[in-house]
């Protein structure tokens, strides 16, 4: 069990990850590891057959049984929780990171445009230089210094806002996210007045922008607001796809602290199970170990009572054979002594019959 909840643990952590293709292939894991530790409680409390084929009898140990329950407790009650917050967490992620790179690529063709708009504007007020003569009027050699130095600080403008938006894009907490994106929005916003004072006239920094005798800057000037407007929609993009990651990697950051402390909380009792199943294992050996001397014990009482038993049976049947036996030859032998002493009884009886004879 201790292994199990391990493998799970870690595959908990790995699937709340930002690449999809690694979570698609852990989330297979992640609910086996579930099956696998619900498997092994079971089999504690109730008794069973693993998938792997792996018979477990339920336990008649209390202590084991209720400490195993605990631990599935907590399993089930805070660290599958924290585990499907994490993974949601994750998920959440990964739409995040998917949004962000569509903002991404949206704002780098707006940026591509305007950056492209900006080299036509500056080129355009080059050319109105080059051309400019000495019959040009004061006040036209006037409105193009004014014209020329406000184009230069919008293609100026345009390289900084490319600048904060990365800056953006890499903001890793909500504190230096909102430090970045109002800095983006300053240098916008003064990229928006600029390029506006060079489309309608106006005023920037107290320098006066009159563009009215310049119709080629007039025209690239407002295209290049137009253009604005949409690399504005799609920095806004970026900006919140931005902070809902951070959020996300926040509730994940919570979710991952969550989880350890209910893996450090379950662990401790899944260490409680452990130790209470070695001390039945090592009981249940000691018992084994004494049933093992006992029956050989038993085996030596029933093998002698087995040949006392043998013994006691031959000699009573020894007896039993032999007293007859005995009585029939002591019998014979009395016969025989009888016959003998007739024998020479008779045998006397002829000698003394013989001795008379002769004597006649």
């Amino acid at each position: 069990v201790r292994d199990e909840l391990a493998q799970f643990r870690q595959a908990t952590t790995t699937v709340a990850v930002t690449d999809s293709e690694a979570a698609a292939r852990l989330m297979p894991v992640y609910t086996r590891l579930i099956d696998e530790f619900d498997g092994m409680v079971n089999g504690i409390t109730k008794g069973g057959t693993l998938k792997d084929g792996t018979i477990v009898y339920k336990t008649d140990n209390p202590k084991l049984a209720a400490s195993t329950e605990a631990a599935d407790k907590v399993h089930n009650d805070e660290f599958q929780p924290a585990a499907r917050k994490l993974i949601e967490a994750g998920q959440a992620m990964l739409a995040r990171d998917t949004e962000a790179r569509a903002a991404m690529k949206t704002m780098e063709g707006d940026y591509e445009k305007a950056s492209e708009l900006s080299e036509s504007l500056d080129h355009a007020v080059r050319a109105l230089a080059q051309r400019a003569s000495g019959g040009s009027s004061q006040a036209t050699l006037r409105d193009l210094v004014a014209v020329a130095e406000v184009a230069g600080d919008a293609h100026t403008s345009v390289a900084q806002v490319r600048i904060s938006l990365e800056e953006v894009a890499q903001a890793t907490t909500l504190e230096s996210l909102a430090a970045t994106e109002k800095e983006y929005r300053a240098k916008s916003d003064h990229l928006q007045s600029v390029v506006k004072a060079l489309a309608e006239g106006g005023t920037v920094d107290g320098l006066r922008v009159n563009t009215t005798r310049f119709d080629g800057v007039r025209s690239i000037s407002k295209q290049l607001v137009a253009n604005l407007d949409r690399l504005r929609n799609s920095s806004g993009g970026i900006v919140n796809a931005r902070r809902a990651s951070i959020e996300a990697s926040v509730a994940a950051e919570q979710a991952e602290t969550d989880l350890k402390a209910a893996a450090g909380k379950a662990q401790q009792m899944i260490e409680s199970v452990r130790s209470l199943s070695r001390e039945e294992m090592k009981q249940a050996t000691t018992e084994g170990n004494t049933t093992r001397v006992w029956s050989q014990l038993l085996l030596v009482v029933v093998l002698g009572v087995g040949v006392i038993t043998g013994l006691l049976l031959a000699w009573i049947l020894t007896r039993m054979i032999a007293n007859p036996i005995r009585r029939i030859v002591e019998g014979v032998t009395g016969s025989s002594t009888q016959v003998a002493s007739a024998a020479e009884q008779i045998s006397s009886s002829s000698q003394s019959l013989a001795g008379s004879t002769s004597q006649q």
